[in-house]
């Protein structure tokens, strides 16, 4: 049996992969706020370079989300230009029919 909503599918897929990406950056951003002010408390101080280390994933991951955009917009465009060529190649092949039964009819 075929699910009804099978054309919603890859919306849905690419709605769960943003959630997750904003809910990853978000869960950097609140450890990376929090490790800084941990770390400016006296006692905790070796927060820091913890608040060190988050911050590095945090430009890693920000960096990471950069990339996947652009790769993204370039997928997005070579499916367009392979579409728009099947539009031409079709176009083109039905006038080709057009014009060979033209010459046997004509």
């Amino acid at each position: 049996m075929v699910p009804k909503d099978l054309p919603q599918a890859p919306k849905r897929r690419r709605n769960r992969v943003i959630r997750r990406r904003r809910q990853m950056f978000t869960r950097l951003l609140i450890a990376a706020a929090g490790t800084l002010l941990l770390g400016l408390v006296p006692a905790l101080r070796g927060l820091l370079w913890a608040h060190v280390a988050i911050d590095v994933l945090l430009a890693g991951y920000v960096l990471y989300l950069r990339r996947e955009v652009r790769l993204e917009a370039q997928r997005h465009e070579v499916v367009r230009d392979l579409h728009h060529q099947d539009e031409a190649a079709a176009a083109a092949a039905a006038l080709s029919r057009r014009d060979d039964d033209a010459a046997l009819g004509g």
